[in-house]
């Protein structure tokens, strides 16, 4: 059963993760059991396929530390032994996630419905909305955290005439204003929009968040990817996150 397991998740990758990830864990504390068997013995695989891309160890081992934590975790909700957050370290196990010192990257696509743009003589970033987004009053999208504001509601526009880009900016604190601005194109160019390529950042849990670990962290992965992944350039940085949330301030 564990050979089959492994074969699906990490060897022929036929069907859906999930659904194998599914399967596994509907056998219950069994299925629990065995999961951590399976991920287990992905280690080495994962470690052959470092070696292709010339990873150091160091950070294979601090990658794969995420499957003891998750062991440890189910243990304290479940009172077994076993392995249960298993979509989640897939992505370890399949050479797509990262840990580098203090923070997890992930190879992905920008998820945010905006357009970041950049002062060509300052180095200055503007952020623009992209058009069709439904926010509330507040300048949160419509529906986050389940609230609703159909009265107070507003609907983003974009338009770029080829001289000048106008839209709804959004603030360095994630909120969207209703009044457009107009940004010069050949002041302004753009730098990140929706599918662009980016390093997706992740908080494993562990020690402090401090500013020099989180830059330590980032200076790490330009280098990890420039080194190991010279096929793979990205634009930026992104996270989304709860520890992210601008209103911790006024709490």
């Amino acid at each position: 059963a564990a050979s089959r397991y492994y074969r699906g998740l990490f060897v022929e990758g036929n069907g859906s993760s999930a659904d194998l990830n599914r399967e596994l864990l509907a056998l219950g504390p069994e299925g629990e059991r065995l999961a951590a068997v399976v991920y287990a013995g992905a280690i080495p695989r994962l470690a052959s396929r470092y070696r292709e891309r010339g990873i150091p160890a160091d950070v294979l081992i601090d990658t794969v530390q995420d499957i003891p934590l998750w062991m440890e975790t189910h243990r304290v909700r479940h009172g077994r032994p076993g392995l249960s957050e298993l979509n989640w370290l897939t992505r370890h196990l399949n050479g797509k996630l990262f840990r580098l010192g203090r923070l997890q990257f992930e190879f992905q696509t920008c998820p945010f419905a905006a357009l970041v743009f950049r002062n060509r003589e300052t180095g200055e970033p503007a952020v623009l909305s992209e058009a069709g987004i439904r926010y509330r009053g507040d300048g949160q999208v419509d529906g986050t955290c389940g609230l609703e504001d159909p009265a107070g509601g507003w609907t983003s526009d974009y338009e770029f005439d080829g001289s000048r880009h106008r839209g709804h900016p959004i603030s360095r604190t994630g909120t969207a204003s209703p009044n457009a601005i107009e940004l010069p194109g050949n002041q302004w160019e753009l730098a990140l929009r929706t599918g662009d390529p980016v390093l997706n950042v992740h908080i494993p849990e562990g020690g402090r968040m401090s500013p020099e670990a989180c830059r330590d962290s980032y200076t790490r992965a330009i280098r990890f990817v420039e080194q190991c992944f010279p096929d793979k350039p990205f634009k930026a940085f992104a996270c989304e996150s709860w520890l992210l949330d601008a209103r911790f301030r006024e709490l």
